[in-house]
């Protein structure tokens, strides 16, 4: 999709040679984006992937990529773009407003706009859909969620006491 295609260009910036092996009949890319593909040189195969062959005496590298059609596609290295709708089930359940795009809307600590409900990862679109960013994100909300829940406590901590809520 639109997404793959642009990582793909970024992608560039690490390596002269990127393929996109995009699904059968999966392209979903606008015209203009299979042709700034091609001006970047970015070889476009439509297929699914079958399998990989390891190379033989390079740990960690690859050789080929296997189609199911049985075609092989040469890569040393494979990066996976999986596009996906965010999840939001349980926060429209929750009155959890979205985003234009469909995504939980989050400030940069995770909270949304329900007291005490926070979200992070693919589902808030806050940063690039890669584990390492998600990870960053949960652990933010974790201590934002852990402040507020901290708060709380000493608010009934002091209601129980008939104390002045500070």
């Amino acid at each position: 999709d639109e997404h793959s295609a642009e990582m793909a260009i970024q992608m560039l910036r690490y390596t002269p040679r990127v393929t996109v092996v995009t699904n059968s009949g999966a392209l979903g890319m606008r015209t203009e984006t299979v042709e700034r593909l091609d001006l970047h040189g970015v070889r476009l195969v439509v297929g699914r992937i079958g399998g990989a062959r390891a190379q033989k005496g390079e740990p960690g590298m690859l050789a080929t990529l296997r189609l199911e059609s049985e075609e092989e596609v040469a890569a040393e290295h494979l990066f996976s773009v999986q596009g996906a709708d965010p999840e939001t089930a349980l926060a429209t359940s929750l009155g959890v407003p979205l985003t234009e795009d469909g995504y939980v809307a989050v400030d940069v600590e995770g909270r949304t706009g329900v007291p005490g409900v926070f979200a992070a990862g693919d589902v808030t679109k806050l940063f690039a859909h890669q584990i390492a960013a998600a990870v960053h994100e949960g652990a933010t909300a974790a201590n934002a969620l852990n402040a507020y829940l901290s708060e709380k406590d000493e608010e009934a901590f002091r209601a129980a006491r008939g104390l002045a809520i500070a």
